[in-house]
């Protein structure tokens, strides 16, 4: 099918902050099978490597982070099924919750809280299909909400639910796996950073 960019949607603390950012440096090196219909990353750059966050920028900011932590995936886990229940509800497919969605969505979570700047386009410049390629994700459609300074699962589906454009993101019809990523850090601006990432192969 025809590649789509999906509909992205973002709640921007500081636009201007985030247009002021520059990107430094060259592409070193993409996951095995991500160079097919990808993006020109112009100057972003990533490595892969085995831990925790396993695909970073050069600067060591996330683009992909596994987790063990069972805080972290239960608050996944629980607006995951919320998503899923509403979507069933609506007489939708119910998503798949696949791994390495996962882990890009909560890598953008982390990335905002130790970046201090919410929305879709990260200082990398990156937007949300640009950061699947650049894990290696293959996708026709890809679409992102995101949400900050909330705790409750269900209060961020329910804000998702009442934002037309985040609204339309869980009710696509064309989308079948997703990730939630959830960033706990209260030292952080915000303290809260849900991403969830809807992804069509």
């Amino acid at each position: 099918p025809e590649r789509t960019p999906g509909r992205f949607f973002e709640n921007l603390r500081d636009a201007d902050a985030l247009h002021l950012l520059m990107r430094t440096t060259t592409i070193a090196a993409l996951l095995a099978g991500a160079l097919c219909g990808c993006h020109d990353h112009g100057d972003s750059a990533v490595s892969h490597s085995a831990d925790v966050w396993y695909v970073r920028y050069d600067n060591g900011h996330p683009v992909a982070a596994a987790s063990s932590d069972a805080y972290i995936l239960s608050h996944e886990n629980e607006l995951f099924a919320l998503v899923n229940d509403h979507r069933v509800a609506m007489g939708l497919p119910a998503l798949i919750h696949e791994g390495r969605t996962r882990d890009v969505a909560r890598a953008h979570s982390i990335h905002m809280s130790i970046g201090d700047f919410t929305g879709l386009v990260n200082p990398e410049g990156d937007d949300p299909g640009d950061r699947a390629d650049l894990a290696g994700l293959s996708w026709t459609t890809y679409a992102e909400n995101i949400e900050y300074d909330l705790h409750s699962p269900f209060d961020v589906c329910s804000e998702w639910l009442a934002s037309p454009g985040m609204h339309d993101n869980i009710d696509d019809p064309h989308v079948t796996h997703a990730g939630v990523g959830f960033e706990h850090d209260a030292e952080s601006m915000w303290n809260d950073y849900w991403t969830m990432d809807f992804r069509r192969p």
